[in-house]
């Protein structure tokens, strides 16, 4: 209640100043839910990470994906759409740069990508297909397209989840010491891990070169994610 308050009366002082259709208004959140999600969906039956697995601080999809609503009437920003790009707040620099005319310099936000054809609606193509998450516990998962891989035996960064928790959300099989594979398309809940079966020729190739972009990270973090994609061509 107090959060929408506060849109509220933003929105309010932009529509009193007449300002509401030149006016680029971006709503987000830092991260997902706290741990005490846990308690409260087994006392109240309601998940606060809705279908995703995790919470805050960790590198399963509900410790980092947020609600993204862009409002820009004069910008060519569509009313009522919704839009399945993959986003990293660390965009809204290239993004805004090139709304108003700045050119970043080639040694600035190197991971940043100019989203304004995504929010506007009219790319044919995605911007970003990759993302990397780092956790506070300084593990790291790599998402490619619909693909996300994390090396550690599960993306937890504490204690793993209450039994209880487990059994209700179905996640009772958990982690190996090969890592974790998951198809983000077909489970957004991230309870399929790939690698928990016999591992074919594609996914064996897939894990390579997700792995291939942790070790070219690690040794340059300031490497381009246009260079790490052609490591697998």
């Amino acid at each position: 209640v107090e959060l929408d308050d506060a849109v509220g009366q933003l929105l309010q002082a932009v529509e009193d100043a007449g300002q509401t259709d030149n006016t680029l208004v971006i709503f987000a959140s830092d991260n997902g839910a706290e741990s005490i999600a846990y308690s409260r969906a087994l006392k109240y039956k309601n998940w606060s990470s809705g279908p995703l697995r995790g919470l805050k601080r960790d590198l399963y999809e509900g410790g980092h994906r947020v609600p993204l609503v862009i409002k820009w009437p004069n910008g060519g920003v569509p009313a009522g759409t919704v839009s399945r790009a993959l986003v990293s707040q660390i965009d809204f620099m290239a993004t805004i740069a090139a709304i108003v005319g700045i050119d970043v310099p080639s040694s600035a936000a190197v991971d940043s990508f100019n989203l304004l054809d995504e929010f506007r609606g009219v790319s044919a193509k995605a911007v970003r297909k990759t993302m990397v998450y780092n956790s506070v516990a300084g593990q790291f998962a790599v998402r490619y397209m619909n693909y996300v891989y994390t090396a550690q035996r599960n993306g937890y960064t504490r204690d793993n989840p209450p039994i209880a928790w487990r059994q209700k959300y179905a996640y009772v099989n958990d982690g190996t010491v090969q890592g974790q594979l998951f198809n983000l398309t077909t489970d957004v809940g991230q309870r399929k891990d790939l690698l928990l079966k016999d591992i074919d020729a594609e996914t064996l190739k897939r894990v390579e070169f997700l792995k291939a972009i942790f070790i070219a990270i690690r040794r340059n973090p300031e490497t381009k994610i246009s260079q790490l994609l052609t490591l697998g061509q």
